[in-house]
């Protein structure tokens, strides 16, 4: 007996189905990077839910270029079939990871949209991504050290006036005090790691 034979829809001259002629998708990418073919596997399970989630509902944006979405946390707990709280974990814990699949960026709107919740947009190049992302909280982390050697002198002077040192300050006065001085060196906002 003879197997029935198998047309397929390239010989056929569908040009839609053409090997060189498929578009490029955001979910097959995904997948491509959750469930690699060799080496480690950098995603733990609950993660690869919440990201194939996520990249699911986004779509391409004709205005920017990018492939984008928005959705809650509770949008993403239930379709993900897990608890909102471990839905923000996994998004904090892929975000900071080696190789995120995409940001979130709170723009408030999106394709002309009012949202009060994240929009996600997917990243192309994760690894280049990732170090940019470290590089820039590298240079934060030393701008702020260096806001905060600036304030040294300060910061001695209230030191001197605690109680322990002879000054007038309790240790809770003291603490609120150091943290208003401390606040506007730790609250500066620095570029974005963008890619």
């Amino acid at each position: 007996m003879t197997p029935p034979r198998v047309v397929l829809a390239s010989s056929v001259g569908v040009p839609a189905t053409r090997v060189g002629d498929r578009t490029w998708s955001p979910m097959v990418f995904a997948l491509d990077r959750l469930f690699p073919k060799r080496g480690g596997v950098p995603y733990m399970t609950a993660e690869r839910v919440v990201v194939l989630v996520v990249v699911r509902a986004m779509s391409g944006d004709g205005a920017s270029g990018e492939f984008n979405c928005f959705l809650s946390y509770s949008t993403i707990a239930k379709w993900s079939g897990i608890s909102v709280a471990s839905v923000k974990r996994m998004l904090q814990r892929h975000c900071d990871g080696p190789a995120p699949l995409f940001y979130r960026s709170r723009t408030g709107e999106t394709r002309g949209r009012r949202h009060a919740c994240y929009r996600f947009t997917l990243v192309q190049h994760p690894e280049k991504f990732a170090a940019a992302r470290d590089a820039a909280r590298a240079e934060r982390r030393k701008a702020v050290e260096r806001a905060l050697q600036d304030l040294q002198p300060e910061r001695l002077a209230l030191q001197r006036q605690r109680q322990d040192f002879g000054g007038t300050l309790s240790e809770g006065e003291y603490q609120l005090k150091l943290t208003a001085l401390e606040r506007p060196a730790r609250a500066r906002r620095f570029a974005r790691a963008d890619i």
